[in-house]
This record gives structure tokens, sequence and C-alpha cells, in this order.
């Protein structure tokens, strides 16, 4: 659910709007589904939001990270194909271990995967600033309703190690059931969310009532089962 907050984009409009008034910078801030098995990127403009392709114009990157012999990391694509010659040095799934202790080895090199996932997030960033021809210095990015706070800390140490400053953390269920609301229109709603991920099948029922941005008031029953390979 890579879907960006309109009530996201008019807070930081304000602010930026107040920010390049005192003569600062004002850059775009775009809105990441950091996802097991995929990630994407968007914006939001024109009133709606904007699916950003990554550089093989595809609005899908696995997320998988891969490293050469020689030390070159490569991201989404290439690295998935990677994996079937080089499986000692290449990783997916590491969002499941998002706050934990485990260790991702890829050749002699060990990361975490906070650090895996960084490296899928500034490859979107560099992505979006292609699409877009400006500077993305910042991100709301969407996490499962049961990430607990280390794998939120490690979600934010993630985008910061890209280089993004994580505006916000928004659950994956919350987005979904925003961006339906922005496109019935109704003030108060109720939905059915099925999220079938790489990582996790979860279904939620969250209802929306108040303004267009509204994610405060969402009152969520999840129910979370792992898939695992």
């Amino acid at each position: 659910m890579c879907t960006f907050l309109k009530g996201d984009y008019e807070r930081y409009k304000v602010k930026k709007e107040k920010q390049l008034a005192d003569g600062g910078h004002m850059g775009r801030i775009i809105g990441i589904d950091l996802g097991t098995t995929n990630s994407l990127v968007s914006i939001w403009r024109h009133a709606k939001a904007e699916l950003i392709p990554n550089s093989l114009g595809t609005f899908l990157t696995p997320s998988v990270v891969s490293m050469d012999k020689d030390g070159t990391l490569w991201t989404g694509t290439v690295a998935r194909e990677k994996m079937h010659t080089q499986p000692e040095r290449s990783a997916s799934s590491f969002k499941r271990q998002m706050g934990t202790a485990h260790d991702f080895r890829l050749g002699n090199h060990i990361f975490k995967a906070a650090e895996l996932s960084s490296l899928i997030l500034k490859q979107l960033k560099l992505d979006a600033e292609a699409y877009l021809g400006e500077p993305v210095e910042e991100a709301v990015i969407s996490v499962p309703a049961y990430f607990n706070d280390e794998q939120r800390f490690a979600t934010k140490q993630a985008g910061q190690l890209a280089g993004l400053k994580v505006e916000r953390l928004v659950n994956e269920p919350s987005a979904a059931a925003l961006a339906c609301r922005n496109q019935t229109g109704e003030d108060d709603s109720q939905f059915l969310v099925i999220d079938f991920g790489g990582g996790t099948l979860d279904h939620h029922l969250p209802r929306a009532r108040g303004g267009p941005s509204a994610v405060y008031n969402l009152v969520l029953c999840c129910r979370s089962c792992n898939r695992e390979k």
C-alpha cells in the first residue's frame, strides 16, 4: 500500500512554506511502502498519489540487496537476478528481522536489517529525484500495524541512513483505508482491509472519521499470520 497521506502533505506544505519564507530550501516529501518482497515510492501532486517508476520504468522495486566480490552493491531487480548466481552474497526478506540482532552476511560483510533496508530506501530516493528533477529529503513510510517500537525505530534508522528525514511512520491498513476514503469522499466510513503481503497476511477493520487526514481516529481490529517461506 504505497499511499501518500493527504494530511501529511498539507502539514508538510505549511511547514515548508514557512521554511521557504525564512530563506530555506523547499524540497519534496515522498511516500514509501517498504515491503518484504517489493517496495514502491509515490508523490502527492495534482490532488492525488502518483506512483514513481524506477530506473527500469517499473513501479515495483524488489527488496533485495546483492554484493559483488569487489564490494559493489546492487539493489532491486538486478540484485534479485544475482541471487541465482551468488546467493551467498545476496539477501532478501530482511524486513522480517527489522529491530532484531539478526545478522545478514553478504560475502565477508555483515549487515543488519536496517542497513539493508536503507539501501532500498536510498534507491527509491534516487529514483524519485530522477523522476521529479529535484532533491528529496523527507518521507512518510508505511509499516505493518503489528510493528513494535524496536521495529519502528529500525525503520526510521533505515530512512536516516538513506538520507531521508522520516516525517511519519503510518500503519499500512490506515494508509489503505485513508486512500479508499479519499477516493469515495465519505467522512465516516468503515472498510475491510486485507493485506496479502510477502511477510504476513493481515486483515483489519478500520473506521475513518473526521477530516481527510484523520489517521488518529482510525480504530483497528487486527489479525496477523506469519508467512514463512
